[in-house]
C-alpha cells in the first residue's frame, strides 16, 4: 500500500502538468539550458469549422512580461533590453493564417510571429485532443530574426512547446462599439441638412440662368 501511495505521489506533478495549459520555451548555450514559461496569453480571435481543423484562423496575444524561468536572475535578464525589452515591446503576436493536414492526426499551420514589431513567418505543428478542446504542439523561431541578444554563444533556435485550450466564442474579447452621442447625431443631421440646402440652392440658381425656349 505504501509503495502504491509513493508511486501516486511521484506521478502527481506529471499528471497535473499534463492537464494544465502552458506555453513553454527552451533555449541554451554551452553552459546552461533555459526552460521557462509564458504565463499569460489571450486569444483575441479564433474561428473554425469543428469538422475541419484546416479552417482554423486565430490571433493570439502573448504577454512577455509574464515570462518566467527557474533562475530569477535570468527571468529579469530575458525581460531586459538585451533580450525581449518588455518595457518597450510588452506583447508578442501570433497570427494563424493557414492550416494544412500533415498526417492522419497532425496539422501544420503557417503563422506570423511578431516580436519587437518585427514580423516573420513560422510553421507550427499541432494536434487536437480527443474532444477537440485543446491544441498541443511545437514550433521554433530564430532569435536573431527578432534582434534578441547579440551573444553568439547562445543557440539561435528557440523551441516552443504548448498545450492550450481552444476558446469558446463567449470567452473572446469583443471590441466595444461606441454609439454616437446625441450631440454628434444632431451635428451630423444639421450637416446633412446644410449640404442638402446648399445643393438645392445651386440647382435653383442654375435653373434661373438657363435660357428660356
Amino acid at each position: 500500500m505504501k509503495i502504491k501511495l509513493l508511486l501516486i505521489a511521484l506521478s502527481l506533478p506529471t499528471l497535473l502538468f499534463a492537464q494544465s495549459e502552458y506555453i513553454q520555451f527552451n533555449g541554451k548555450n554551452k553552459f546552461y539550458k533555459a526552460e521557462g514559461f509564458v504565463n499569460n496569453y489571450e486569444f483575441k480571435s479564433f474561428t473554425w469549422d469543428q469538422s475541419d481543423p484546416t479552417s482554423i484562423k486565430a490571433n493570439i496575444e502573448i504577454d512577455l512580461n509574464s515570462i518566467s524561468e527557474k533562475n530569477k536572475k535570468l527571468t529579469n535578464h530575458l525581460k531586459s533590453e538585451d533580450f525581449f525589452n518588455v518595457e518597450v515591446f510588452p506583447k508578442a503576436i501570433v497570427d494563424i493564417v493557414e492550416v494544412q493536414l500533415d498526417s492522419d492526426t497532425t496539422y501544420k499551420a503557417v503563422g506570423l510571429l511578431t516580436i519587437k514589431n518585427i514580423e516573420k513567418k513560422i510553421f507550427i505543428n499541432f494536434n487536437l485532443n480527443n474532444d477537440s478542446t485543446r491544441l498541443s504542439g511545437h514550433c521554433s523561431f530564430n532569435r536573431t530574426d527578432y534582434k534578441i541578444s547579440d551573444n553568439k554563444g547562445i543557440d539561435e533556435l528557440v523551441i516552443i512547446n504548448f498545450f492550450v485550450k481552444i476558446p469558446l466564442e463567449s470567452e473572446l474579447t469583443i471590441p466595444e462599439v461606441t454609439a454616437p452621442s446625441k450631440i454628434e447625431s444632431i451635428n451630423n443631421a444639421s450637416s446633412d441638412k446644410l449640404d442638402a440646402d446648399s445643393t438645392s440652392t445651386q440647382v435653383n440658381k442654375q435653373k434661373k440662368h438657363q435660357p428660356q425656349d
